[in-house]
């Protein structure tokens, strides 16, 4: 199988700012759009995958409210609106240069030799407090007088769409349809972690059949659609993490892939963190015959401000995934505007792409958790660790695989205690801590993603797979950050 890196571009974050400039050029053509592509050509980037739909079209459409309808919309909910700034460059582009940007993103990326792919939020709900959205469509509140959400017990997620609603699902179909037999993509990824709460799945027990033959008959499509175009379409979906929670959530993808109506996944974390211990090796023995692609968001956890995954970071979770059994990484929010571009994201498109790349340069595996679950269900926590005096508790960490001749180190975040009053051995041998003291001149190592107020502690350790970090408390302590760094 060829070793993949897929990105996925966002509807609006670096393509509003892009377009509404490109727009404003004294000669407008689509040789001014190939740069947000181009940028790609020269790394290890293989799919870019281009977000046409979250609440709203940013293509042209017929079905849903559309980038025009949110350009001209004077009045929402009863509230007085002007998004006009925000979406001028799509709206003046399709307009007065009858130029559609996904259409010559798809055609140029083809030329250059990457695929090129629609994705589709499939049920996103920000912004949900707010009584009026530049991403909202109007079935938004349709759905809601009518009761076509999920309801209240579920939070920020509570007006997600109920796909048990037969309207709902139609809907959706009727838009992954037009937009199939408007462009012509290389796949299409439907994009259930915006939002995995398509049911009140404590009240619909045949979530699992509805949502079979949801996809069932969005297969049907892109079988239908690739032999009018003369290629196959391939059809990936993005879910979270584990297996047996996806199912209670709906989604069977072990019968999905029996039954043939998938070419990808990728599981992967939602949005609050980079999870660095998604079951990979379960993926591996109970999903066959597909491609396997490990998601990694562009934060790394949320307990600070800084959370942004450094390239380190990144690749240190790429190593862990490549190593123990995804077929491909996959970036969530890793934007890049070519007006502005970020040498970091550059180099994370250059090296976190496979697992020879990554393992040449520095790799750090930082200890996060699960950051989403079916009410009811457990999340994976490791962090933090509290011990009273007298007792132990032990952290296994995998980061998949140790370049040889590598220097190594553990780093210890305390919110509690020290070193001096936790006895703290690796693998088996007691770690010789002294107080972390790299600065901003070693990017690499400075650390950005523990609580405020934690103390950081590095030891030398030698380079493993595997490690086993034991704790022994000789008084109250908190443990609340741990990363493995190889340089």
């Amino acid at each position: 199988m060829k070793r993949r890196f897929y990105t996925n571009i966002d509807i609006n974050s670096v393509v509003t700012p892009f377009l509404n400039r490109v727009s404003e050029e004294e000669k407008v053509s689509e040789e001014l759009l190939y740069p947000f592509v181009d940028i790609y050509k020269d790394t290890l980037i293989t799919d870019v995958l281009l977000n046409i739909f979250c609440q709203y079209s940013a293509a042209k459409s017929e079905i849903w409210s559309d980038y025009a309808d949110k350009y001209e919309q004077e009045i929402e909910n009863g509230v007085e609106v002007d998004y006009k700034d925000l979406y001028n460059g799509i709206y003046k582009l399709n307009s007065e240069y009858s130029i559609d940007p996904y259409e010559v993103w798809l055609r140029r990326l083809r030329q250059i030799g990457l695929s090129g792919w629609l994705t589709i939020r499939m049920n996103d709900c920000h912004e949900p407090d707010d009584p009026a959205s530049f991403l909202r469509s109007d079935f938004f509140y349709e759905a809601r007088e009518k009761g076509w959400v999920i309801g209240d017990k579920y939070g920020y997620f509570r007006y997600c769409f109920d796909y048990s609603v037969p309207e709902v699902r139609q809907k959706m179909l009727d838009y992954i349809k037009e937009q199939l037999w408007r462009y012509d993509p290389d796949g299409l990824e439907l994009d259930f972690q915006r939002e995995i709460t398509c049911f009140d799945i404590e009240n619909c027990p045949d979530r699992v059949e509805i949502m079979t033959g949801f996809v069932r008959a969005v297969r049907e499509m892109t079988e239908e659609r690739g032999k009018q175009l003369g290629h196959k379409i391939r059809l990936g979906f993005r879910l979270m993490p584990d297996i047996a929670q996806n199912l209670i959530y709906g989604f069977d993808i072990v019968n999905w892939v029996k039954e043939e109506l998938v070419d990808l996944v990728c599981y992967t974390p939602r949005w609050e963190t980079s999870d660095s211990d998604m079951p990979s090796e379960e993926w591996k023995s109970k999903v066959k015959g597909v491609e396997l692609a490990a998601g990694i968001e562009i934060l790394c956890c949320r307990p600070s401000d800084e959370t942004y995954c450094t390239p380190a970071v990144a690749r240190g979770y790429a190593v862990r995934y490549l190593s123990r059994g995804a077929d491909s990484m996959y970036l969530f929010n890793y934007f890049i505007n070519p007006d502005s571009v970020s040498t970091d994201m550059d180099e994370v498109n250059k090296t976190a792409g496979s697992l020879e790349a990554a393992m040449k340069r520095p790799y750090r595996h930082v200890l996060t958790f699960q950051d989403i679950a079916p009410r009811g269900h457990g999340r994976r926590k490791p962090l933090p660790v509290r011990l009273s005096a007298g007792e132990s508790a032990v952290l296994d960490i995998d980061i998949g695989k140790a370049r040889e001749n590598a220097s190594a180190e553990v780093i210890i975040g305390f919110a509690a205690g020290s070193p001096e009053s936790v006895a703290v051995s690796v693998n088996g041998v007691a770690a010789a801590f002294e107080k972390n003291g790299y600065s901003s001149a070693e990017p690499e190592r400075v650390i950005k993603y523990g609580p405020e107020g934690a103390v950081y502690y590095k030891a030398p350790v030698k380079p493993a797979d595997r490690y086993r970090v034991e704790f022994k408390s000789g008084g109250d302590a908190e443990i609340a950050y741990t990363e493995i760094g190889i340089f």
